[in-house]
């Protein structure tokens, strides 16, 4: 079955084994002999769908102003250092970040480049998906896999390597580093 736009309340229902799903929501969620299971509608989907409607954006900023993500990059970063369970010392070194500005960034005093929020990422081991989601989140670039650096960070990150050994093999092929 082909996947649905139909909705009952913030809910969406797909057939059993498919999670974005099909079908018509009907109130007992069982259509034509297949069981729908119930998937909670995202926020996201739900600014993306009142996005495609016909209003003002005036309007529809004061509709959800509260609903849009305004989180500075060191709140992230933060939380991020915390989760993993890294310390601070173990980041700047893995990342080769000087401590001053490691510091600076953590605190918000300073907006990093793209490369230096690489660094930090690399450095904590983020998948490349989460990654790719923080970049996005916080007004970074996106790596780019047809771009031959970017295709390089995106392979070191999803083989682990470090930002020193990434950094020699961009240097190898004469692109700069991170």
């Amino acid at each position: 079955m082909s996947q649905s736009e139909n909705r009952h309340g913030d809910r969406r229902y797909a057939a059993d084994g498919d999670p974005g799903g099909p079908g018509f929501c009907c109130g007992d969620h069982i259509i034509a002999g297949v069981k729908l299971k119930e998937r909670k509608v995202s926020k996201t989907e739900i600014i993306n769908e009142r996005l495609k409607q016909d209003i003002s954006f005036t309007e529809f900023y004061e509709e959800n102003a509260k609903e849009l993500l305004d989180i500075p990059l060191c709140r992230y970063l933060n939380a991020l250092i915390e989760k993993k369970g890294y310390t601070k010392a173990q980041v700047i070194r893995d990342s080769g970040i000087n401590r001053r500005f490691f510091f600076d960034i953590l605190s918000c005093k300073r907006n990093p480049s793209r490369d230096y929020v690489l660094r930090i990422l690399m450095a904590l081991q983020i998948p490349l998906k989460n990654i790719q989601w923080l970049l996005r989140a916080t007004g970074y670039a996106q790596l780019y896999a047809r771009d031959k650096r970017d295709s390089v960070i995106i392979y070191c990150i999803n083989h682990q390597i470090g930002v020193m050994d990434c950094n020699a093999m961009l240097e190898k092929i004469c692109l700069a580093c991170i």
